[in-house]
């Protein structure tokens, strides 16, 4: 029994009980029953409407058999349990109207959240294109100048050149091989990734000091660590390809994720990298906070395998303590319930060398790339 309907038992037994009140009469009670409302409360409240009817009956038996004060107790308490139903309704139609509401809000809220991180995502989308164009022209000018000293066979470079060369060379290889730990994190079989180390051997024999006498060393160089690079390109895109990488709106929830989480996000050739502050001055556990940050944003998103990465200094040491650090990372994020199986913590050199202590991981969502 509905507590609507308890209600108006108690007060037709009031009445009752003190000897009915004015009523409208078993005549006026078919144009209540006929007001419009009583249809959708026969759906919001069918025992309310139920008991009313009976009451009708009732009233109508007792005015029949010329009983007075039956009929008008009758009577009213068709008329409460009728007015009840009619309340009951309006309850009902102001509930789902609320819920309606409601459930507009949220989705207006949440395709304000999507919009927001798509804008996000073509505003960083838009500035690495610009960032790339500007990486690419300076390679292309540094590939020209090391082609147009060929045919001087041998003729010293200008000491400019050769530093733009040899940066540009370094800079593609280690892009290949960043590349190919994002496709061997994917799956990328040894047969699909043997021409790009085959290309990056060739970058380093033309470094070597007995290819130093060899009429270009640093085209042959840039050459090769260009074509590793493009090498390393496809065969991530195969890999993915295979893996049926996640959409444009799953690498904007990412992003979003990441932003709620308080840690920051950018979408790459790599896939999607996630930063984080995770260590401090020389201490060797990562902050909890940072794990804590990164763990929610892994278990949000499960698909494929992440890279786990230190930044650090080019220098020996600074490489080692990136390693170090990456390390110990993979295992407080372990720890956290993160499984070991997804996490990887590469040995080549950090992704992008800085200067000062190895202190900002970078998690590198390699099944997430741009569509």
């Amino acid at each position: 029994m509905s507590r609507a309907l308890r209600l108006a038992c108690a007060a037709c037994a009031l009445l009752m009980a003190c000897g009915g009140a004015a009523h409208p009469g078993t005549r006026l009670l078919a144009d209540r029953f006929a007001a419009p409302g009583v249809a959708r409360a026969r759906l919001a409240a069918p025992d309310l409407v139920a008991a009313a009817e009976q009451a009708r009956s009732t009233a109508e038996a007792a005015r029949a058999h010329g009983d007075t004060d039956a009929e008008r107790d009758a009577t009213t308490c068709a008329r409460l349990y009728l007015e009840a139903a009619l309340i009951e309704a309006r309850r009902a139609e102001e509930e789902r109207a609320r819920t309606t509401a409601e459930r507009a809000a949220q989705a207006a809220n949440e395709a304000a959240q999507r919009y927001e991180a798509a804008r996000l995502d073509i505003e960083e989308t838009t500035t690495r294109r610009a960032a790339a164009l500007v990486a690419e022209t300076e390679l292309a000018r540094a590939l020209a100048r090391a082609q147009a000293s060929e045919p001087r066979r041998g003729a010293r470079l200008p000491s400019g050149d050769v530093e733009d060369t040899r940066t540009a060379a370094r800079a593609l290889a280690r892009r290949a091989r960043l590349l190919l730990a994002a496709a061997a994190a994917l799956g990328a079989t040894e047969v699909e990734t043997r021409p790009v180390e085959t290309l990056l051997t060739a970058y380093h024999a033309a470094l070597a000091p007995r290819a130093r006498g060899a009429e270009s060393p640093l085209a042959d160089a840039l050459a090769a660590a260009d074509a590793a690079r493009r090498s390393a390109e496809s065969v991530l895109g195969a890999a993915r390809a295979r893996l049926g990488a996640p959409g444009a709106e799953a690498v904007a929830a990412l992003v979003e994720t990441a932003r709620i989480a308080g840690v920051t996000a950018q979408l790459g050739e790599r896939g999607v990298s996630v930063y984080a502050e995770a260590f401090r001055g020389t201490a060797s556990a990562p902050e909890a906070r940072a794990v804590g940050a990164l763990a929610t944003v892994l278990r949000s998103h499960t698909t494929g395998p992440v890279l786990v990465e230190l930044e650090g200094s080019r220098d020996a040491a600074g490489a080692r303590l990136a390693r170090t650090r990456a390390t110990r990372l993979v295992q407080a994020l372990t720890a956290a319930g993160i499984p070991a199986s997804r996490l990887t913590a590469p040995t080549m050199e950090p992704a992008a060398p800085l200067e000062g202590v190895a202190a900002r991981a970078v998690l590198v969502f390699s099944a997430y790339a741009a569509r």
